[in-house]
């Protein structure tokens, strides 16, 4: 009986998380495409100037409450239930609360562009008059991914992923094309923010149709009690603290960087970081569904089995990461130059580097916080989180100042080296487990199979690059080495698992 949970288990985590990466994957993909042709279109400060503008817009995502979450898990659990006016209710209450942040958000977006944003973010008198305009529309977005956030999270309470996983490549495409077709028609920030503002407005009417098919009961009419908003602002204010940190750690810190050394040095910083932050979403939506699993086992109070899931998904999300990971170490200049170009490779290749490095060792709290979830310590999350933002900040002024653009990724470096100290916390008071075991089991035999193979690529595969050629075939064998090495130490019947669920997509036998 055992097997069989065990084998449920297993085939509802990599069917769920093939669809939880399908529309990430796509999505990411023609953004690696996109940036490069938008960068040599509007040049390097536009770029920096619209990074920062999306930037600040998600330097507002904290405002959410953490009542995203709260809608996956209380329509899921009142769908189970089949209570439809209890649905109704948490819909209607976090819709209302999300109108109202978000029309707040508005005001003070407004407010801070007119007063502050130019001067603040060095902004050159060419280009103060469209960053006003850019911030203005974005202030529209802002309220408008509220409401999304809403409905987006109604198709995963309903476990339909694939729904998800649709409209994400369906919006991710139009803005990217858009964006494509605007700049090769000569449009610039302007119409960059507008092609995001149209995708935004699009995603919330699919999303909203959706909804509407899903849950045939739904209704907007703002009908909720006092209790009903409590229950989720209760969910989601250790997920506000999370996301927060996150937010510091990543938009304000590059906000910071754009008031102390100016727009230029936000693109040296933001498009690395951008391209490794994408390839560590990638792990995040690999590992995200151990979160419900590990929820299920503790409602059975089934410790061991927690352990196993725990320390198998460590071990090859690990591995994932180091796929992908090893290879931009090994080729940090060469995917710059002939991404971006040779100039910007000769600023930005250092940064890359200690950023890859810097989301590594970030990424391998990822399943351990999951799991925290699924145990129903949040708290510890939100701790570790904001150490790790307020660390950040702190080196980040004196760091910047010293080494400038390379400063600011050596600040967020630093604040990697607490993940190994968040981990031995959760295994010790939360799962209780031998860390020394953990660590011996999940990253020993990676970590020495990493460290060969980037000694390979480095000194053996990095002689062969001589043009952009030559560089796509070097990466994509090193890619293609580090996958069936890292493959063949899979245990066989997750491999079976894995070649069994991919046959399954292909025929769309969902």
């Amino acid at each position: 009986m055992e097997e069989k949970i065990d084998k449920s288990l297993k085939d509802a985590y990599v069917k769920n998380s093939f669809f939880n990466v399908f529309g990430w994957a796509w999505v990411s993909v023609l953004s690696v495409v996109t940036v490069p042709i938008v960068i040599h279109n509007i040049g390097t400060e536009q770029y920096g100037i619209l990074a920062l503008v999306f930037l600040f817009l998600g330097y507002f995502a904290f405002l959410d409450l953490g009542m995203g979450e709260a809608v996956v898990k209380f329509v899921s659990e009142y769908h189970a239930r089949k209570d439809r006016e209890q649905i109704n209710r948490i819909i209607n209450a976090i819709l209302l609360t999300y109108i109202i942040i978000g029309l707040v958000g508005v005001i003070l977006i407004i407010l801070f562009t007119k007063f502050y944003a130019v001067k603040l973010f060095q902004i050159s008198p060419d280009f103060a008059r469209v960053t006003q305009i850019s911030f203005y529309i974005v202030a529209i977005g802002f309220f408008l991914n509220l409401v999304m956030a809403v409905f987006s999270k109604i198709p995963e309470a309903m476990q339909r992923f694939d729904i998800t996983s649709k409209i994400t490549i369906v919006m991710g495409t139009s803005i990217n094309i858009g964006n494509i077709i605007v700049v090769l028609l000569g449009g610039e920030l302007i119409a960059l923010v507008i092609v995001n503002l149209c995708g935004t407005i699009f995603g919330v009417f699919l999303y909203y149709i959706y909804s509407k098919t899903l849950l045939k009961c739904l209704k907007i009419n703002f009908i909720f009690t006092w209790k009903d908003l409590k229950k989720t602002f209760s969910f989601g204010l250790y997920t506000t603290f999370t996301r927060l940190a996150s937010v510091i750690s990543g938009s304000l810190f590059q906000i910071i960087i754009g008031i102390i050394l100016g727009p230029v040095s936000v693109a040296i910083y933001n498009i690395p970081s951008k391209l490794i932050s994408r390839l560590q979403m990638f792990a995040y939506k690999v590992s995200y569904v151990v979160f419900p699993v590990v929820s299920e086992l503790k409602s059975l109070n089934d410790a061991n089995r927690i352990y196993r899931v725990y320390e198998k998904v460590s071990k090859y999300v690990f591995y994932i990461l180091s796929v992908f990971f090893i290879s931009i170490l090994s080729f940090n200049y060469s995917i710059l130059r002939y991404w971006i170009g040779k100039d910007f490779a000769d600023d930005g290749y250092i940064v890359l580097i200690l950023l890859t490095v810097a989301y590594y060792f970030h990424s391998i709290s990822m399943v351990p916080s999951l799991v925290v979830f699924g145990m129903g310590k949040p708290k510890y999350n939100a701790i570790f989180s904001m150490m790790s933002a307020i660390l950040c900040i702190i080196l980040l002024i004196p760091l910047s100042n010293i080494f400038e653009v390379k400063g600011s990724a050596i600040a967020f470096l630093v604040s990697s080296f607490l993940v190994p100290f968040f981990i031995i916390i959760v295994n010790k008071r939360i799962l209780k487990i031998s860390s020394l075991k953990y660590f011996k089991n999940v990253f020993l035999k990676g970590g020495i199979i990493s460290i060969l193979l980037l000694s390979f690529y480095i000194l053996v595969l990095n002689n062969l690059i001589r043009d952009l050629l030559s560089f796509i075939f070097v990466f994509l064998f090193s890619l293609l080495i580090s996958i069936s090495i890292f493959y063949l130490n899979i245990d066989v019947q997750d491999r079976k698992a894995i070649i069994s669920k991919l046959n399954i997509l292909k025929a769309h036998q969902y």
